[in-house]
């Protein structure tokens, strides 16, 4: 089993509320996401495609400096990208992420 650790610590960076309960983790969000910088000590490219995806969604830029560089990051990243995603750094351990302007 993988941790859950890292999720959890990206979610609450933009804002959100991460509760536990006896068998499921309860997500909530009060306000709208906001932009921040992160380090991920942990490699996992579900977390930092976690990121992106929060990243994209908060206002104003968001960065991630992890050690763990993937193709599989790049290929969601350029998806991303295809949406209208503002990133640069696809492939490099710096991600930044330009989320929406209204």
């Amino acid at each position: 089993m993988r941790e859950i650790d890292p999720h959890v610590e990206v979610l609450e960076c933009f804002g959100a509320h991460c509760s536990a309960v006896t068998t499921a983790l309860i997500i909530r969000c009060d306000a709208p996401l906001r932009a921040t910088q992160q380090w991920l000590a942990y490699a996992s490219v579900t977390t930092t495609e976690n990121f992106v995806l929060c990243a994209a969604l908060a206002r104003g830029t968001s960065t991630l400096t992890t050690p763990h560089v993937s193709r599989t990051c790049k290929s969601f990243c350029r998806f991303m990208q295809m949406l209208g995603v503002r990133i640069e750094g696809a492939g490099t351990s710096r991600l930044v992420i330009e989320g929406p302007k209204t």
